[in-house]
């Protein structure tokens, strides 16, 4: 019988989820002034410095030039769509994440069941060992009295 995968049929619940959540954070950070301010502009900003300052760097030019800054409602549409993306590449690094440390206690159990039958299996050995060493030490004592000629009286 075949095992559901579970864990993969949660993650697929949880990706259909996350995908609503992640609008609504959208919406939020597009109606929040502190979210506006605080969580969606800066990044904004900062991305746009940095995308234009690689763009100028791969087309040659090496004189530092100031860089406008994105206009507010750009700014703040920049910024929840990399807040809904943050918050869809969190669950799914989350659930790698969780996957990764599963398969790596599943791993540990199977080792330690290893473990624990090689132990077993050397402590066999060691008592056949023990029972050869005892069994070839009566035939040994056998056979010299056997070889031993006894006597008798005639």
């Amino acid at each position: 019988m075949v095992a559901l995968p579970l864990g993969k049929l949660l993650y697929l619940g949880i990706k259909q989820v996350s995908r609503p959540v992640s609008n609504w954070l959208r919406l939020t950070a597009k109606r929040s002034p502190f979210v506006r301010k605080y969580i969606c502009i800066p990044p904004a900003q900062a991305f746009h410095r940095l995308e234009v300052f690689v763009k100028l760097r791969l087309m040659g030019s090496s004189v530092h030039t100031e860089v406008q800054p994105l206009k507010e409602e750009r700014a703040v549409e920049i910024g929840a769509d990399m807040l809904g993306e943050f918050f869809l590449y969190s669950i799914a690094a989350s659930y790698i994440l969780y996957e990764y440390f599963r398969s790596m206690r599943k791993d540990k159990l199977k080792q330690d069941s290893q473990d624990s039958n090689i132990v077993s299996l050397q402590k066999g050995m060691a008592t056949l060992g023990t029972q050869l060493e005892q069994l070839r030490c009566r035939l040994e004592a056998m056979e010299k009295t056997k070889k031993t000629p006894s006597t008798t009286k005639s």
